[in-house]
């Protein structure tokens, strides 16, 4: 059961009423279930509705059947305005980007100037009894989007501070939206941080989202929905202006139904940015083209790729059956696309993994841990400038009534003040990053010599409790572990219903030969269902919910 807050109670019928308010008269609501970039694209060409018809359908959906799946922290107000102003632009000159009119939901971990973002937590939100974080500029990645023509339709729902819960609980316990369900069946698990990335968009609640991942956050919540999930490398998407968990291991990446979408959303997103210093080799590392234009169906012929069983080998849990089988029927599609798998179980004895591992452990202490993330978290608010309402997790104490802790999830109550040094932080994350870039050498050098084209491997290894059917990670000492790339995708079902994803895995700045890979598998087994969602009992409760949803967080201007 959803406990919903007093001021989420407050708002959905804002939403109602916003909706049934648009100046724009619709010419009959845009059947949006698993739209896609492509038919959009091709139905404003052809006039069959406006960006604010297909927009006003969304929010209907949204308002029909979120309720039940909680997948929103909060919804735009300025949706509809947005997509009039496009309406007018397209009028005159046509499409503004290639991602014009397009819903997009983004993790509230992402600012968007005016918002609130609450990154999951109550820390962050005045109507749960802490303080809303406004951000008065966006990031680079939504200024990117809203230049491509995107609508952001709404912030989506997430795991307090991306931290994740311990296993049993909801994948989005202690969340100032409530808990996430999954699409498929609301009893299972919608996992890991970007949960609510994913039902928004396996439940068409948008057509593209953005989700983050330090590890795991991406891929186990796509994988949990047959979703496209794209855990990019770092440093290829901007990362300015997203509250951050572990710099040097956080990536944005796009969470979509097909990989068309995908590619066209990295298209839009990667590259260097002068606010992101970390960006420097994006350019460097995005294909001839860009994204959508490698994508091919005779990729996969004469491809190779390793595979392993980390859990036959004692190094991971062992695999579900029904999993495996599914993992193997997987293998014989790849193969009839051209491509040849091999044991890759050697990476496992590579000599020169076992101490990188082993130091990057030994400096991921639980107190070392702790203080870089407080260290960052005080980066992020000092650099939202002097417009926003706080700069500091000690100025956010003082304003909350001097209180020298700050509650952090699972990381409990943090003091206020600055841990570790600069210096000490500096050095800290130099390691890091260094290890990280051996780490990656290792793996590209074990591609090579085994002439592989990456790694592909079932990204669920196996049920840790069947009545979530939890997410366990088919990706243990894989490329995307410590700075990789992977692309995730669905192959088939299980008997119950829930999808059964893979992993295509690379050496960073791969991406674009895995979402090629990963097009021609898609095409070829086209294995994606839409799922069947339940609606709100009523169009009274609907309505009464989705006011809290729509008001509680409304957007502001800043001073």
């Amino acid at each position: 059961m959803l406990i919903q807050t007093p001021t989420k109670a407050i708002a959905a019928l804002a939403l109602s009423c916003a909706i049934a308010a648009s100046p724009v008269a619709s010419a009959g609501p845009v059947d949006v279930v698993e739209l896609s970039v492509e038919q959009i694209q091709a139905d404003f060409a052809a006039g069959n509705y406006t960006a604010v018809e297909l927009t006003r359908s969304y929010l209907n959906r949204i308002n029909r059947f979120d309720p039940v799946y909680n997948s929103f922290i909060s919804l735009s107000p300025d949706a509809l305005s947005r997509a009039a102003e496009l309406d007018a632009l397209y009028a005159a000159g046509g499409p503004v980007g290639v991602l014009h009119g397009v819903p997009i939901v983004v993790k509230d971990n992402i600012n968007r100037g005016g918002d609130v973002t609450t990154a999951g937590s109550p820390v962050f939100s005045t109507a749960a009894g802490g303080l809303d974080l406004l951000a008065p500029e966006s990031s680079t990645i939504v200024k990117r989007l809203e230049d491509a023509g995107a609508i952001i339709i709404g912030k989506a729902n997430m795991s307090p501070f991306a931290l994740g819960v311990q296993p049993g609980l909801p994948s989005t316990a202690g969340s100032v939206g409530g808990d996430v369900l999954n699409a498929y069946d609301r009893g299972r698990t919608a996992s890991s941080s970007s949960a609510g990335t994913g039902t928004a968009v396996n439940a068409s609640f948008a057509t593209i989202g953005l989700g983050s991942e330090t590890n795991g956050s991406i891929q186990t919540p796509a994988g949990v929905q047959g979703l496209v999930g794209v855990v990019t490398t770092p440093g290829l998407v901007p990362t300015d202006g997203v509250v951050p968990l572990r710099s040097y291991l956080d990536v944005v990446g796009p969470m979509t139904r097909t990989v068309y979408d995908a590619a066209v959303t990295l298209d839009v997103l990667a590259g260097t940015s002068p606010t992101d210093p970390e960006t420097a080799p994006a350019d460097a590392g995005i294909p001839a083209g860009g994204y959508v234009a490698n994508l091919s169906t005779t990729s996969l012929q004469g491809a190779r790729f390793g595979t392993f069983d980390a859990g036959a080998l004692g190094f991971g849990v062992q695999r579900d059956p029904d999993v495996q089988a599914a993992f193997g029927n997987a293998l014989t599609a790849l193969e009839a696309e051209g491509a040849t798998v091999v044991d890759a179980t050697s990476l496992f004895f590579v000599p020169e993994l076992v101490p990188v591992l082993g130091a990057i452990g030994a400096i991921q202490t639980p107190d070392n841990t702790t203080n870089i993330f407080i260290y960052e978290l005080n980066q992020y608010l000092e650099d939202l400038g002097p417009d926003a309402n706080f700069n500091s997790v000690a100025e956010y104490a003082q304003l909350t009534g001097g209180s020298t802790v700050l509650p952090l999830s699972r990381l409990g109550l943090v003091d206020a003040g600055s841990p570790i040094s600069d210096a000490e932080y500096n050095a800290l994350n130099d390691a890091l990053n260094d290890l990280q870039d051996q780490y990656q050498a290792i793996i590209a050098a074990y591609l090579a010599a085994n002439n592989l084209d990456g790694l592909f491997l079932p990204q669920r290894a196996l049920e840790v409790l069947s009545f979530l059917r939890e997410p366990g990670s088919g990706t243990t000492i894989a490329p995307t572990t410590f700075g990789g790339a992977g692309v995730t995708l669905v192959a088939s079902y299980f008997d119950d219903g829930l999808p059964f994803n893979v992993m295509f895995t690379g050496a960073e700045f791969s991406e674009g030969e895995l979402l090629s890979f990963a097009y021609d598998f898609e095409q070829a087994t086209q294995a994606r269902r839409a799922p069947n969602l339940v609606p709100t009992p009523t169009a009274a409760v609907a309505g009464f919910f989705a006011l809290g949803l729509f008001a509680a967080r409304r957007r502001r201007s800043v001073a």
